[in-house]
């Protein structure tokens, strides 16, 4: 019973906002402001209220739906007397002028290329109804100021009366290197730095000593590392991703971290804080300086591709935890990379996209979080986001990147591009230039490092990029990138042997090339000027021994220089290659294995010349290099021929364009390997339709000696969704030469469709007839299961290829296994292929290929089954099942299961189940008169929980906790046989949901602990229930069919449990049990 007093302090500047029209600036408007403590957000609110007068007469409900009045006492009422338009006008970090810096840009009420013709009504707190959207907005880039803005290679000026700096030179004072024992070198290191302030003059000596060169390659060439400067001993560092844990070699390693929204979730920042050292330790001991990561962008929305990186869509929130988790990695010396700033709220084509909004809602959304975390801690370096704000790259953003971030905020940490190897508005020259006078210091690319040496006489440029520097060399002297160096630490740089080696050999080889091709220049030149004259003399006088080793010295030169010059160009260019890639370490590893096994490549493009191709040009396109289909219902073929050495293996690999989703490549393309159907389980890659390309493997070839061709046949009828083909590539061990295409003679397999809703396959799953399919709703692994099984008759012994129509699976590339479990008979197997992704889960379809499985002559039974541990789909239907599909040229052909039905009617011998689809029982239904038992609500013989009976309404009803609880009836059967089992129910909810979801239904099995605990394991006829609700309300009843059951002679006992729903929408109530029955007498005890 004791209590504690808490101060909390709140900072007056959380109470300004931002007038984007009026005062352009932030300011303190007058009026009531109130702080409140609760137990959650709702309950905080409540309190508010309460305050001001407003009780649970007023509607006041809590978090949980409960009539409340809330506690005046646990709020705090602000009153600001008069509007207060100076205070916050300018930052309370480095008081600069704080006034609109993005609107020009990103408004587009106030952007000059869209204010006059697509202005638009924001929506507003003062006017909800008035201003709330009603239909998606659409831009169009039609004028000459959108164009010419959107275009990202403007000229760029030297500036007005700028200076080149000094460059090379040492400036620093004999004072301040005196204070240095046994310097060996009287010039500054990056390490005598460290501790001084950024605006300290000792900076400009530093950067004084730097070269051109060095400033260009400092802040170029960024991709997973950080750049050595030896002229004023700055080692090079280590750079990588892994906002969850860290990423080598592609592949994350060590400590797996929560997601940013769970991490957030803890309201703990001291946790976090300490997650942040754990996560600095780490990346100290893998030898890892800078850490791509935290992410701090907005939940926008709950689909943003990102979300799991981001911390909330609070940015108060997001703020305090992107503090906690950067102090705790920084402490480490680590520099953290926060990223995307800002505005990187999508994951597809997040590149370059457009991104619109008031200065409001970015002042205070999108930037609080970050405003807050760089004036409450370290902060080395960010990543700006691929977005565009309005029509400009946010990094060439004069107004965020320098005048927000620095002139504001005072972030003296440098900014780093996402990744910039192929996006053109932000890696051409004058980009990159207009980007760096912005504020971007470091492009995160490879190649070339002299990205700016094309301005090294612009003192604009060169002013900027040596600013760059002074941000990156800052972050530098105060990391952990400096650990074990001192003044007198020098860095060399050096060449190791085996380069050297590497060099040697190159040059050599040039020199052979060279030497060569001189020589086999000359002994053509002998050859054709005598040519008459030793072919004469050979035929004339095949004994003369000098004539004769004259021509055959002159074409063994010929042959010889012509080898030499090919081994030396492909020594050459081998060493080269291998050096670059070397160098750029791209670690590789599959790629690596697959060219260890196939060691050489031969890509054939279809714009050489030599493929068959069977259409007319409607399908080239030269632009893009490739062939397609345009217009409806339009075929083309495509064959690449070539010669093997020798008979052997290749891996297939093609480069084609994206796919809006991911799908099977063989829904646009028939493969043929020398005209043999070839089938494959690789899906398209998610990418630009038809200007987005990807090499995608397609599998293991055989390949015979001697000609060869593939080939490739449009399938796909719509040219909407059609997929452009650029070549074909082979890796193998053998020789290969492409040479001119003939159309094979084609083998083509009957498709055997075998479908799952056919009354001869057996299934517990769900039909639906208007998408020919079935599938089945997702109570819990024990509960529900589908399975489909068919018996399939071969007319001979073989492997067969074997395709599965699914529709599609979660946005995530899915093997077939995790979602279905096959067995032929009784052996288990595994699938080659993938779920298909993107678009509806109902309604979205391919067929997929499983793999080539093996069929015994006659009778096969497959089996196949939901495999619910995997799907993670609790609570939502799983994807839909519509075929098998297998190709043969022999016959198959789909029998019915033999089929001994257990409910026979005992006076007929008909089938009880109306619902049962084997022949036997079709046509023999049970047609004698049944009797219908109504067992009433009150009839209950145990009822439990949060159950009651409602006598005024005469029902079994929740009460109002809404819980658990469970009601039993106990009967009496006449004699032992089948009875068809239903129940009347209503809930409030009008949606529709499947029974199994919210009852367990027991008949003479499980215990008391059962039905208590409502024990899902033992719910009656496992994966039966799929029976609907109907919408209605309380008040609507209906009679839901359960299905048949079995009743013993005597006693029986039918329970009825309600799970656990916690929710007044789904709060069901009983009216009454009922069951169907032939010949046999039901008593109620």
């Amino acid at each position: 019973n004791e209590t504690k007093q808490y101060s909390l302090t709140v900072k007056g500047s959380e109470l300004k906002t931002y007038d984007a029209y009026g005062k352009e600036t932030y300011i303190l408007e007058k009026g009531d402001y109130y702080l409140s403590i609760g137990k959650d957000s709702h309950d905080a609110l409540n309190n508010i209220l309460a305050s001001k007068g407003y009780s649970s007469s007023n509607g006041m409900v809590s978090s949980t739906g409960e009539s409340t009045n809330g506690n005046s006492s646990l709020a705090y009422k602000i009153s600001i007397e008069n509007d207060d338009f100076e205070t916050f006008s300018v930052s309370e970090h480095t008081g600069y002028e704080i006034k609109n810096q993005l609107s020009s840009t990103s408004d587009l009420n106030v952007y000059n290329g869209t204010k006059d013709d697509q202005s638009i009504t924001y929506l507003s707190r003062s006017n909800w109804a008035s201003t709330y959207p009603t239909a998606p907005i659409s831009l169009n880039c039609n004028n000459s100021t959108m164009v010419y803005d959107m275009q990202y290679d403007h000229a760029i000026d030297s500036g007005e009366g700028l200076e080149m700096p000094i460059m090379d030179q040492v400036t620093v004072s004999d004072e301040f290197l005196s204070q240095f024992a046994d310097l060996k070198r009287r010039r500054l290191s990056l390490i005598m730095l460290r501790g001084y302030d950024y605006d300290d003059p000792i900076w400009d000596d530093l950067l004084n000593q730097l070269s051109w060169a060095d400033l260009n390659n400092l802040t170029s060439g960024g991709y997973l590392t950080l750049h050595s400067l030896t002229s004023i001993n700055a080692p090079s560092g280590v750079s990588r991703d892994g906002t969850f844990g860290l990423i080598l070699n592609g592949v994350a390693q060590g400590i797996g971290y929560p997601a940013s929204n769970v991490a957030s979730s803890t309201f703990n920042t001291e946790l976090i804080e300490k997650m942040g050292n754990i996560f600095g330790n780490e990346c100290l001991h893998k030898g890892v300086h800078q850490l791509y990561g935290p992410s701090a962008d907005m939940h926008r929305t709950p689909y943003g591709g990102r979300n799991a990186e981001y911390y909330s869509e609070d940015p108060f929130m997001s703020g305090k935890m992107l503090t906690a988790e950067c102090k705790g990695i920084e402490d480490k010396g680590i520099m953290v990379c926060a990223k995307h700033f800002a505005f990187n709220d999508q994951e597809m084509n997040r590149c370059g996209v457009a991104t619109f909004l008031n200065e409001q809602s970015a002042r205070e959304i999108y930037l609080k979080g970050w405003e807050m975390a760089f004036n409450s801690t370290k902060i080395s370096s960010i990543m700006a986001s691929f977005a565009r704000l309005g029509t400009r790259y946010v990094g060439a953003c004069v107004g965020l990147m320098d005048d927000i971030l620095r002139k504001e905020w005072n972030f003296k940490g440098f900014v780093e591009t996402d990744s910039a190897f192929d996006q053109e508005y932000m890696t051409t020259p004058n980009a990159r230039a207009e980007a760096v006078i912005a504020g971007v210091d470091y492009w995160m690319d490879g190649g070339s490092w002299l990205h700016f040496d094309g301005f090294k006489n612009n003192p604009k440029v060169v002013l900027a990029v040596r600013e760059s520097a002074h941000r990156m060399l800052y972050s530098y002297v105060n990391s952990a990138i400096m650990n074990g160096t001192s003044s007198n630490t020098q860095i060399i740089t050096v060449t190791p042997p085996w380069i050297n080696a590497i060099t040697a050999l190159r040059i050599v080889s040039g020199i052979l090339a060279g030497l060569s091709i001189i020589g086999l220049a000359i002994s053509l030149v002998f050859y054709f000027k005598d040519k008459e004259k030793y072919i004469t003399l050979y035929e004339a006088d095949i004994n003369n021994e000098k004539k004769y080793k004259k021509i055959e010295l002159i074409s063994g030169a010929s042959f010889m220089s012509a080898v030499c010059a090919g081994l030396a160009i492909f020594l050459g260019v081998s060493l080269t290659s291998g050096v670059v890639q070397d160098n750029l370490k791209n670690d590789q590893e599959q790629s690596e294995n697959i060219l260890n096994e196939y060691p050489t490549s031969y890509e054939f493009k279809v714009t050489d010349g030599l493929g068959y191709f069977d259409a007319d040009t409607k399908g080239v396109n030269n632009e893009e290099q490739c062939i397609g289909i345009r217009g409806e219902n339009y075929e083309n073929e495509y064959v690449f021929g070539f010669e093997a050495s020798g008979k052997t293996t290749a891996l297939l690999t093609i480069n084609i364009s994206g796919s809006n989703v991911t799908r099977s490549i063989m829904d646009t393309f028939k493969p043929y390997v020398n005209g043999v159907p070839y089938y494959t389980s690789s899906v398209t890659s998610v990418g630009e339709l038809w200007t987005e390309y990807f090499y995608i493997d397609l599998g293991e070839i055989e390949i015979n000696k001697g000609y060869n061709c593939v080939s490739f046949i449009y399938v796909e009828p719509n040219p909407g969704v059609s997929l452009n083909l650029r070549s074909v590539s082979l890796y193998t061990k053998a020789n290969i030469t492409q040479v001119s295409a003939t159309r094979p003679n084609y083998i083509e397999y009957k498709a055997y469709t075998f479908d799952a809703i056919d009354y001869r396959v057996v299934t517990n799953g769900g039909k639906n007839s208007n998408e020919n399919c079935i599938g089945a709703y997702y109570v819990s692994p024990e509960n529900c299961t589908l399975n489909i099984d068919y018996i399939i008759n071969a007319e001979e012994d073989g492997t067969y290829p074997l395709f599965y129509t699914v529709s599609t699976a979660s946005g995530f590339i899915t093997p077939i296994n995790t979602i279905y479990e096959t067995w032929i008979n009784g052996e288990s197997l595994t699938a080659n292929g993938n779920m298909p992704t993107g678009g509806s889960p109902w309604t979205n379809y391919s067929t997929v290929f499983f793999g080539n499985v093996k069929l015994n002559k006659g009778n096969n039974n497959i089996h196949i089954e939901y495999d619910w541990n995997n799907t993670n789909n609790a609570g939502v239907p799983t994807t839909n099942f519509r075929n098998i599909v297998f190709y043969s040229n022999k016959l198959l052909s789909l029998s019915e299961p033999e089929h001994s039905c257990s409910h026979v009617c005992s006076v007929c011998g008909g089938c009880l189940d109306d619902n049962c689809l084997f022949s036997s029982c079709r046509d023999n239904k049970c047609k004698c008169v049944r009797d219908e038992y109504v067992i009433g609500a009150d009839q209950y013989s145990t009822i439990y929980g949060h159950l009651n009976y409602n006598s005024s309404k005469d029902i079994v009803e929740l009460d109002t906790t809404y819980n658990y609880g469970y009601v039993a009836y106990s009967i009496s059967s006449s004699t032992n046989g089948a009875a068809k089992l239903a129940i009347t129910i209503s809930r409030n909810s009008t949606d529709v949901w499947p029974v199994c979801d919210y009852f367990r239904i027991w008949v003479n099995d499980g215990s008391t602990e059962d039905y208590e605990s409502g024990d899902k394991s033992k719910v009656l006829s496992k994966g039966k229930y799929t029976a609907m609700t109907v919408s209605g309300s309380s008040q609507v009843f209906d009679t839901i069919e359960i299905g048949l059951i079995d009743l013993n002679e005597g006693d029986n006992k039918i329970v009825i449990g309600w799970t656990g729903v916690g929710n007044s929408a789904y709060a069901f109530s009983l009216k009454d049990v009922r069951l169907t029955t032939v010949n046999n007498t039901i008593t109620v005890k």
